[in-house]
């Protein structure tokens, strides 16, 4: 048996290698059979390419040998995650007799089926229990047929230990009568480890499947996502809590039948519950939140009640009576009867608030800005979008006390000036995303100020300011020592030393500056030498050529997406 060479080349810049850019080659040697002639693997084969491995069924056992001593994390996330399920099956006929086939399967159990392209389908998931490899995350094929649902049981049942090691779970849309919610309730019963289930849009409930629900009492199950499920109703939400009292997180956004019997039962049968989204969920009233303020000690960190349009201040005195000592993260986006009283009993009470979202709020005043800066001095993300009567007074209370703040929206505020968000810029040094889309009243000056005094703006969103030109892009696109020099000033600069790029320019990632009627071919050159770390741009809607815009390919490397009009 001859030897044939051929390398995995791959970029190990991914989430697993700290963002590294080196390329690193890996050589494998596999046995080929009858001579050596001419390698059928000439150029460099990239694992980025579907089966990767076609010829590993016929590699030996000594190749393997090999092959397995490679690094766990090289295995686990360079080799394996790009492996489909015929890869597999031939590393399982090329080591069946072997003592690493044991090595082989431990490490596959590792990967999450679910990032696949396509989900699991019954005879695979066959496969993988009868040969007890102890998946951790299963995807069903959306493709399952009403007759592989019952199979699909038999198959858990048969294999009990196996399918308890399962923890985390996609049910796709299936074409079964029942639905996937029966799908839900019987493998939560074979599962018994299941922590972490998603359920996508499939069909309703039958009353002999919420009796199951009831009835199975699942202590494992703590994260379940139903929001791309559309038919949830009371009844369900009712067994939900009683059959799976341990559960953690729960999300049922965009169910608008669900109505405050869903929440009152959630908060009695499901103390420990720390994350409750109800984006959406318009049968939502104030009766709902006080049965959730009302479970002592409140353990809810993260609520969404969004788009629950009879929410009002009510609700919020409740709610910052209830779980003043744990709420963290809240979501009242386009909640139109909230007003200043329901933010300023929040801000008195709910110190540890670090997330807050009141979009489209529009009878917020600036007197709520400045109660949530006093007392809520943790905030590091914060929405006032289409806050329509806020001013820059409560720019200037941002700050004097949200010193902290990372993410800031502010789009559609046209009482917002120049004024505004130079005081943010000046004191709000840690700000990394910005949005000021349609703030009409902004000029140059505000954005000269944002790139001196905002070094770490990763993010931008000045989109239809029209007061907006060619030298707001200059302004961004300035190395840190022209921002530095002679106390800011700015003038015409042909670009950063080249040496020096990477550490003193823009921090710009993503940038849209669309419906700017003013910039012209000089901002696309200004950003092609600041800004090399560009990866979105939108220059849609202005003056700039697609001839021009081109010009940035070698300025911004990394740019994935660009749009130009």
């Amino acid at each position: 048996m001859a030897c044939q060479k051929f390398q995995l080349t791959e970029r190990m810049g991914g989430p697993w290698h700290g963002g590294a850019s080196k390329l690193s080659t890996i050589k494998f040697c596999f046995a080929g059979r009858g001579p050596a002639k001419k390698s059928r693997h000439k150029t460099p084969h990239s694992l980025r390419h579907p089966s990767p491995l076609r010829c590993i069924g016929s590699c030996s056992w000594q190749c393997m040998n090999h092959f397995l001593t490679l690094p766990n994390e090289i295995l686990q996330f360079e080799i394996f995650s790009y492996l489909a399920t015929a890869d597999i099956a031939r590393l399982d006929v090329a080591i069946s007799n072997h003592k690493l086939r044991p090595l082989l399967f431990g490490v596959y159990s590792a990967i999450s089926l679910k990032h696949k392209k396509e989900g699991l389908t019954l005879a695979q998931m066959v496969w993988f229990f009868r040969r007890s490899i102890p998946l951790q995350s299963i995807t069903f094929d959306p493709r399952l047929l009403p007759g592989d649902i019952s199979d699909i049981f038999e198959v858990m049942e048969s294999e009990g230990s196996n399918a308890a090691r399962v923890q985390h779970m996609t049910l796709s849309p299936c074409s079964d009568t029942a639905g996937g919610m029966a799908c839900f309730v019987l493998l939560t019963l074979c599962c018994t480890g299941l922590q972490s289930l998603t359920i996508q849009d499939c069909k309703p409930v039958a009353p002999p499947v919420l009796e199951k629900l009831r009835e199975q009492h699942n202590t494992s199950l703590r994260c379940l996502d139903l929001s791309a499920y559309k038919e949830l109703t009371d009844d369900f939400v009712v067994a939900l809590s009683q059959g799976c009292p341990s559960l953690t997180t729960l999300d049922l956004s965009h169910s608008p039948q669900l109505s405050d019997i869903s929440v009152a039962t959630l908060a009695a049968g499901c103390p420990s519950l720390t994350s409750l989204l109800l984006h959406g969920c318009g049968g939502i009233t104030n009766a709902a939140v006080q049965s959730l303020s009302l479970v002592t000690p409140s353990s809810l960190a993260v609520l969404d009640f969004a788009w629950c349009h009879r929410i009002d201040d009510d609700a919020l005195l409740s709610l910052s009576a209830g779980c003043d000592a744990s709420l963290t993260s809240l979501h009242l986006g386009h909640c139109n009867a909230v007003s200043d009283a329901g933010i300023i009993a929040l801000a008195h009470r709910c110190s540890l608030l670090t997330a807050l979202n009141v979009e489209r709020c529009i009878l917020l005043t600036d007197a709520a800005v400045a109660a949530l800066s006093r007392g809520c001095s943790g905030l590091t993300s914060l929405n006032l979008g289409g806050c329509a009567q806020l001013t820059d007074f409560a720019m200037f209370a941002l700050s004097d006390h949200l010193t902290s703040l990372r993410k800031l929206t502010l789009d559609r505020l046209q009482g917002l000036t120049d004024t505004g968000i130079i005081a943010l810029a000046h004191r709000c040094s840690l700000l990394t995303a910005l949005d000021v889309e349609r703030c009409s009243l902004l000029t140059d000056a505000a954005v000269a100020a944002l790139s001196r005094g905002c070094a770490g703006l990763t993010s931008l969103d000045a989109s239809y300011c029209p007061a907006l030109t060619d030298a707001a892009c200059v302004s961004l696109a300035l190395c840190e020592e022209d921002n530095d020099r002679e106390g800011g000033q700015r003038g015409e600069r042909s670009g950063c030393n080249s040496a020096d790029a990477s550490s003193s320019s823009s921090a710009l990632t993503a940038l849209d500056l669309s419906g700017c009627a003013q910039l012209t071919e000089a901002s696309v050159v200004a950003l092609a030498r600041g800004c090399p770390r560009l990866l979105t741009l939108s220059l849609s809607l202005t003056s700039v050529s697609n001839v021009t815009a081109k010009a940035l390919a070698s300025g911004c490397p990394a740019l994935t997406q660009l749009s130009y009009s």
